[in-house]
């Protein structure tokens, strides 16, 4: 333990040890640990990827993929860059990789920082994610809205939107929407 926040098991502690005020008296060998425990506030992200055509019309059952690709990202309101969050967070990988089953493409983020250890809930982190394209190498390349993504053959257009709303225990549930145009 530090002057600074430590994270042990979702709980954020921080505090300082303070020493003897006589070290070299043998007799006041006493040593005092102060320290406040707190709970951090974590949240939950759901990722539900929808295939439409831009009138609303269901492409999922039209050649879809079996496997993409996605980037959790997150940053503070006062930054402009986004950085991308490992996921699990022992993760080598700075995607995931979906693979569909019988309910779609959807995947949950669990146990999120909602703001920066020992920072407050006034300075949350705002998070995205974006989907994309991973190369041989396993670099993983973002498709921005509006930009083209071709996937087994097929060229499409990707437009997306989000919302996220928070409920009675802090989760934030959101659902991205990407609509896509088959040129």
């Amino acid at each position: 333990l530090n002057n600074k926040a430590d994270v042990i098991n979702n709980t954020m502690v921080e505090g300082e040890i303070e020493e003897s005020k006589n070290p070299d008296d043998p007799n006041d060998l006493k040593v005092t640990a102060i320290f406040t425990n707190t709970r951090r506030t974590l949240i939950n992200i759901e990722f539900d990827k929808l295939w439409e055509d831009a009138d609303g019309t269901d492409l999922s059952t039209k050649n879809p993929p079996d496997t993409i690709y996605i980037q959790l990202q997150r940053r503070l309101a006062s930054e402009k860059n986004w950085t991308p969050v490992r996921y699990p967070a022992d993760s080598t990988q700075n995607y995931v990789t979906i693979n569909r089953d019988d309910y779609g493409w959807k995947c949950i983020f669990n146990n999120l920082d909602q703001y920066p250890v020992g920072d407050n809930a006034e300075n949350n982190y705002i998070y995205r994610i974006v989907e994309g394209t991973v190369d041989k190498a396993g670099n993983f390349t973002a498709v921005k809205p509006n930009e083209t993504i071709t996937i087994n053959g097929n060229t499409y257009v990707v437009t997306a939107e989000a919302e996220a709303t928070a409920n009675r225990r802090n989760e934030q549930r959101g659902q991205l929407n990407r609509q896509y145009s088959h040129s």
